[in-house]
């Protein structure tokens, strides 16, 4: 997305397991897009991350509701962050908003 794109929000979940009892929790995140920065907000804190060093996004999981974001972090590591979706027409869209993103600002690497 170019520097003068729309914001947009999306509420996602982000999956975590507990290894002792093996119970899966949701947490609610909210995913902003402010055309410069993707903002991954909870109720404590948010992180930004600049869509220059966003490799790549894609839909995944059963049913298509999960989608993984990949970041470059520098020194040859990168960060992936995984979410689910409350169906999978708001995953493809997530995918499809980050992708253009990306595509604004010259970068990607990975579908």
């Amino acid at each position: 997305m170019p520097p003068d794109a729309d914001y947009q929000r999306f509420t996602l979940y982000r999956k975590s397991t507990t290894p002792i009892s093996f119970l899966t929790r949701h947490y609610e995140r909210v995913l902003a897009i402010d055309g410069e920065y993707l903002h991954i907000q909870s109720v404590r804190k948010t992180k930004s991350v600049h869509v220059s060093t966003i490799i790549g996004a894609k839909v995944c999981g059963r049913g298509g509701v999960g989608l993984k974001i990949f970041v470059w972090r520098g020194g040859g590591k990168e960060s992936k962050f995984e979410f689910e979706a409350s169906s999978a027409e708001v995953a493809e869209e997530v995918v499809g908003v980050v992708r253009r993103g990306v595509e604004g600002w010259g970068g990607g690497g990975r579908e």
